[in-house]
C-alpha cells in the first residue's frame, strides 16, 4: 500500500516539499440519502444532508434496529470541499478511495471524474485537469450499495453490505513526474522475491514511472533496501528517460545476502523498500514498502512448511464489521482485532470474503501473521447467468493482487467461496493470478463434492461444520479423500457453531442451526472440544481456519438470542466478551498461562448437581467449591472436568489454580442455586428463549392445488415447495389459528422470489378483530419481523407483489416467547 502521510494540512507552500504529499480527506464531509436515485447531482435543497466523518456507512444499527431489520440499500450521496491550494499549480492532483461500497461514481466541479464497481477495493483518479484555480473545488460523490448482479457480491446473503465511504480518502499531489498511482490504485512499486534462502535474497524490483510534461523527461531512479535498524544492505541506481505523457517500468534486480527472514510470529522481520526519483538533481518523488523475505510450501501428506520448516497453521477468521461502527473501521479496531488474534495464539488468518483494509495487512506483517487474502466470489454469486459478474471478479482480483503486492504475510490468493462457479472460470481466475503474482498459492473454500475445480487452484479447503450442520463425519471424510486422492494439498476453511453468552444449558442439546433461537454457549464449547483433536491430528491438513473469531451482520436471519447476527464467533460482535472456546484455543496454540472456568456466565442455577469444566494449560491444576479441594481429573486437549459436583443453596464460589513454568495461575467465578426457581426444559437461560410454533391449522384467500402448491407447504421446513396463491391478483391472505392463546414474539417469512411485497401482519384473539403488527413495503426475500402480542390467530395480508407474480410463501415461522 503506497505510503502515505497523513497531514490536518500544511501551512508552508507546498512547492518547498518536492516529494509527494497526501492529504487527509477525513472530515468537512455532508452526506444525504437518495432513495429515488436521481442520475441529477443533487443541489442543497435536493436531499436532507448531515454533516459526518469519513470513514462513514449508513448501516450502522442493523442489529440495533430489532423491528425493522431491513438495511438501507440504495443510493447515498457525499459532498465537500477540496483543500486545494495555489502552490499545487504545476503538480498532479489525484483522489484516491481505499473503499466504498459498492459502486462509487466521482465528480468534481460538476464534472465526472470516474465509476469504481466493488466494494473491497481501493481506486485512483487524477483530477489535474479539473482543478479550479480560481475559485471552490467542490467533490460529489455518489455511492450505491443496492443489489447488482454484475458487481460481487451480487447482494448481503452471508454478510452486509453495509455502503458508503467506510475506508479513508486522500488528495494526492506529486511531481509531474511521478510513481504513478493510477495502476489498479496500487504503490506503483513491486517486489518480487525471485529467489530465497538463508543464504541469499534475490529480489527484481519494478517501478511504474509516469510523465505528464509535454516533453520527454529524464529521470534517476535509485532504489535501496533497508534493514530494521537503518543500514542499507542493497542498492542501485538506473537512468531512464520516460516520454512525454507515457508511463514505463523500470525494473532493477538486486540481491541481499545473508538475509534475515520473515518468520511469521517468532520473528516478522522487516526491511523498508525506498525508490526515489530524482530529476534535474532534485527528488521530486519517493514511495517506501514493506519487505519480508520468507520461502514458503504445501506438502500433501506433511502441510505447510515455512522457511523450510513445518509450521501450524492455527487459523481463525475475520469479517470487517463492529457493532456500532458498521464497516467503518479505524486503525484501531483493526488493532484491536489483531491483537486478539495474537492473544489466542494464531499462527494464520482468513480475511473472509473480500479484500479487507490496507491497516489489517501491514498489521499482520508487523505482527508475523500469514494470510488468506480473497475476492469476494460467494455464494449466490451468479458468474454463469452475468458476465459482468465474472469480469468484475477478475477486475476485483487484479486490484487486491496489485494493491497488496509488497505486504509479505499475504501467502494465499482465494478465488471462491461456496460458490457455483464452473471449472474453466475458476481456471481463468487461477490462471490470471499466477499471471500477477507467480509467487504466491491460489486457493478456495468450497461445500461443494469434489470436482474438476478442486484441482486447479494451487491448495484447496472445503467448509465442513461437524456437529452443528448435519451429522457429518469429518474424520472419515477426510481419511478416505487423502487416501483417494494423496497429492491434493487440503485445508479446512470453514467450521465451528453458534453460541450465545445470554443462553445456558446443562448438559446442551443441540439446537436448530438454521432456525433455532436457543444456542446455549455450552453446546458451542462442546462442538470445539470435539472438532478440534480431529483437526490437529491430521497433519496433511495445510491449513484450518475457525469460523469466526467475532459475531458478524447477517442480514435476514433469525438464529440465537439476536436476529440479523451470525453468532459463531468466539468474541461478540462488540468485541466486549470472549466466549468460552476462545479460551479452549488459547490453551491449545498459546505458551501463554492459560486458566479458565468454562459457564461462568451461567450464574443463576435451579439443578445442585454440575460438571465444572474448565480449559487450561497449566501442568497442574486445582479446584475449590465453597472452600472443599477437589484434585483434577486426567485431562486431555486443554480440558479438564470435575464430572458430577454439588452445589448448596445460594452463593457458590468457584476457584481454581495452577501453575505454569513456575507461575501461579488462577480464575474464580459464582453461581447462584435457587432449586424452587422454575426453568425452562432442559435448563435456564438468561433472556427469553423464542420458539417455532408447529402450526397445524390455517385458512388461505386461495392455492393453486392442480399444482401441489397448498397452504401446507408454508409449515413444512422445505424451503423449495411454497404456497401459491390461484391467481396473480391481490389482496391475498394466509391466517394461522394457533389454537389457544400464545404469547408471540415475531414471525419469518420467506416469500416466493425475490422483490417487493407490500403487506402487513396482523393478529387477533377471536379471529375477527384485528391488529395490524407490522407493515412492510420494502423489498427482500426473506423477512424477520419482531413484536409481542398475546394472540391465538396470525394473519398476513398481501396487498403487492413483484411484477407477474402470484403472491407466494416458501416458509412461515411464528415464533413464541
Amino acid at each position: 500500500m503506497m505510503n502515505r502521510i497523513v497531514l490536518l494540512f500544511l501551512c508552508l507552500p507546498l512547492l518547498t516539499c518536492a516529494q509527494r504529499v497526501s492529504l487527509n480527506l477525513g472530515t468537512g464531509w455532508m452526506f444525504g440519502k437518495d432513495a429515488q436515485d436521481n442520475a441529477a447531482i443533487p443541489s442543497d435543497d435536493d436531499l436532507v444532508w448531515e454533516e459526518v466523518t469519513v470513514p462513514h456507512t449508513w448501516n450502522t444499527d442493523l442489529i440495533q434496529n430489532q423491528i425493522n431489520s431491513e438495511h438501507y440499500q440504495g443510493v447515498g450521496w457525499y459532498r465537500r470541499s477540496l483543500p486545494v491550494q495555489p502552490d499545487m499549480r504545476g503538480k498532479r492532483l489525484f483522489l484516491r478511495f481505499e473503499g466504498a461500497l459498492a459502486s462509487a461514481d466521482v465528480f468534481l466541479n460538476d464534472k465526472k471524474v470516474g465509476r469504481h464497481e466493488g466494494g473491497y477495493t481501493a481506486f485512483c483518479f487524477e483530477v489535474t485537469d479539473l482543478i479550479n484555480w480560481n475559485g471552490e473545488n467542490t467533490l460529489m460523490v455518489k455511492v450505491n450499495n443496492a443489489d447488482n448482479p454484475n458487481i460481487v457480491p451480487d447482494g448481503s446473503r452471508l454478510f452486509t453490505r453495509f455502503g458508503g465511504i467506510y475506508r479513508p480518502v486522500a488528495l494526492l499531489v506529486t511531481d509531474p513526474t511521478c510513481i504513478t498511482p493510477l495502476d489498479y490504485a496500487s504503490p506503483g512499486v513491486f517486489i518480487r522475491q525471485d529467489s530465497v534462502s538463508e543464504k541469499c535474497a534475490e529480489l527484481t524490483v519494478t517501478a511504474k514511472l509516469s510523465n505528464a510534461l509535454k516533453t520527454d523527461a529524464a529521470m534517476e531512479v535509485s532504489v535501496q533496501v533497508i534493514d530494521a535498524v537503518g543500514k542499507v544492505v542493497a542498492r542501485a541506481v538506473d537512468h531512464v528517460r520516460v516520454g512525454a505523457g507515457e508511463t514505463v517500468p523500470m525494473v532493477r534486480n538486486l540481491t541481499i545476502e545473508s538475509p534475515i527472514l520473515w518468520g511469521g510470529r517468532e520473528n516478522p522481520y522487516l526491511y523498508t523498500v525506498d525508490v526515489e526519483v530524482r530529476r534535474g538533481g532534485i527528488a521530486v518523488d519517493k514511495v517506501t514498502q514493506p519487505l519480508g523475505l520468507r520461502f514458503f510450501h504445501v506438502d500433501a501428506s506433511t502441510g505447510f512448511f515455512l522457511n523450510g520448516k513445518p509450521y501450524r497453521m492455527y487459523g481463525v477468521s475475520r469479517h470487517q464489521d463492529w457493532e456500532h461502527e458498521g464497516s467503518a473501521l479505524t486503525f484501531k479496531h483493526h488493532q484491536h482485532d489483531v491483537a486478539e488474534m495474537m492473544e489466542i495464539g494464531a499462527t494464520t488468518v482468513r480475511l473472509a470474503h473480500y479484500p479487507q483494509a490496507a491497516d489489517m495487512y501491514n498489521l499482520c506483517d508487523t505482527n508475523g501473521l500469514i494470510v488468506w487474502a480473497e475476492i469476494p466470489v460467494v455464494q449466490g454469486v451468479n458468474v454463469k447467468r452475468y458476465a459482468g459478474a465474472f469480469e468484475n471478479a477478475k477486475q476485483q482480483l487484479v486490484e487486491m493482487i496489485r494493491q497488496n503486492y509488497n505486504n509479505p504475510s499475504i501467502f494465499f490468493w482465494g478465488l471462491y467461496n461456496e460458490c457455483w462457479i464452473d471449472a474453466d472460470k475458476v481456471q481463468i481466475l487461477h490462471d490470471l493470478a499466477k499471471a500477477e503474482d507467480p509467487g504466491r498459492l491460489t486457493t478456495a473454500g468450497s461445500n461443494q463434492k469434489l470436482s474438476e475445480k478442486h484441482h486447479i487452484t494451487d491448495v484447496v479447503c472445503w467448509n465442513k461444520y461437524p456437529r452443528w450442520y448435519g451429522g457429518f463425519d469429518l474424520e472419515k471424510w477426510a481419511d478416505d479423500l487423502h487416501k483417494t486422492h494423496p497429492d491434493l494439498k487440503v485445508g479446512i476453511s470453514e467450521y465451528g457453531a453458534g453460541g450465545c453468552i445470554d443462553q445456558h444449558q446443562i448438559p446442551p442439546k443441540k439446537p436448530n442451526p438454521t432456525k433455532g433461537r436457543f444456542f446455549p454457549e455450552e453446546y458451542m464449547n462442546q462442538i470445539h472440544e470435539e472438532v478440534w483433536p480431529m483437526l490437529e491430528e491430521r497433519e496433511f491438513f495445510w491449513g484450518t481456519y475457525l469460523w469466526n473469531l467475532f459475531d458478524f451482520s447477517w442480514p435476514g436471519v433469525t438464529r440465537g438470542s439476536r436476529i440479523n447476527l451470525n453468532n459463531k464467533g468466539l468474541i461478540t460482535y462488540d468485541r466486549q466478551t470472549r466466549k468460552d472456546p476462545f479460551y479452549y484455543y488459547k490453551a491449545n496454540w498459546s505458551d501463554e498461562p492459560v486458566l479458565y472456568i468454562t459457564s461462568r456466565r451461567f450464574i443463576e442455577r435451579s439443578n445442585p448437581q454440575t460438571p465444572v469444566k474448565v480449559y487450561s494449560n497449566c501442568g497442574k491444576i486445582e479446584l475449590t467449591l465453597n472452600g472443599k479441594t477437589y484434585p483434577a481429573p486426567k485431562s486431555s486437549y486443554g480440558v479438564t472436568v470435575w464430572p458430577n459436583l454439588t452445589l448448596v443453596e445460594g452463593e457458590n464460589r468457584v476457584e481454581v489454580k495452577g501453575i505454569k513454568d513456575g507461575q501461579i495461575v488462577k480464575d474464580a467465578c459464582v453461581w447462584i442455586l435457587n432449586t424452587s426457581a422454575s426453568a425452562v426444559p432442559g435448563e435456564k437461560t438468561q433472556t427469553v428463549e423464542e420458539r417455532s410454533v408447529d402450526v397445524s391449522a390455517f385458512t388461505v384467500s386461495s392455492e393453486q392445488k392442480h399444482k401441489g402448491h397448498v397452504a401446507k407447504n408454508a409449515f413444512d421446513n422445505h424451503s423449495d415447495t411454497f404456497w401459491c396463491a390461484a391467481q396473480e391478483r391481490v389482496p391475498q391472505w394466509i391466517v394461522m389459528d394457533l389454537l389457544q392463546e400464545t404469547d408471540i414474539g415475531g414471525i419469518s417469512i420467506l416469500w416466493g422470489r425475490k422483490g417487493r411485497y407490500e403487506y402487513t401482519v396482523q393478529v387477533s384473539q377471536d379471529g375477527q378483530n384485528w391488529k395490524t403488527v407490522v407493515t412492510n413495503s420494502k423489498k427482500g426475500q426473506k423477512k424477520n419481523h419482531q413484536f409481542t402480542a398475546l394472540a391465538r390467530f396470525v394473519r398476513i395480508h398481501c396487498t403487492q407483489t413483484p411484477p407477474g407474480s402470484p403472491v407466494a410463501i416458501r416458509e412461515i415461522n411464528v415464533l413464541t416467547r
